[in-house]
């Protein structure tokens, strides 16, 4: 079976981070047209992706597990966070669905971040 480390699980996790921030600072004006959201809420959003994006670029070089689990408990943040303004930010349907959906994949790797933090716990046989 196929198992992703930790280290390349942050990684991941990362690029997406820093790649999501850059587009939707650097495009805001754009995908708040698109999506029916407003333009500081986009921009804003994805300015503070950058620095996530370092975080957990360092939890996944020094595989520290307390950054780890900050990180963990960061995207169950982020779902949360995502779930209100999916709830309580205008937005046309294009913008609920990609509220929702990357809520969704946050959830994803908060699901295997996880499983690869315990596979790292587990003691080898």
């Amino acid at each position: 079976m196929f198992e992703l480390n930790a280290k390349t699980i942050f990684t991941l996790d990362a690029i997406l981070c820093l790649v999501m921030g850059a587009a939707l600072a650097a495009a805001s004006g754009l995908v708040a047209a698109l999506l029916g959201m407003p333009a500081g809420l986009i921009f804003w959003s994805g300015i503070l992706l950058l620095p996530v994006a370092a975080l957990i670029t360092l939890a996944a070089s020094t595989g520290n597990r307390a950054l780890g689990w900050i990180v963990i408990l960061g995207n169950l943040g982020w779902i949360v966070a995502s779930l209100v303004v999916a709830a309580f930010v205008p937005a046309n349907l294009l913008g609920t669905i990609f509220v929702l959906v990357q809520a969704g994949v946050v959830g994803v790797f908060v699901w295997i971040e996880r499983a690869a933090m315990g596979r790292a716990n587990a003691v080898p046989a």
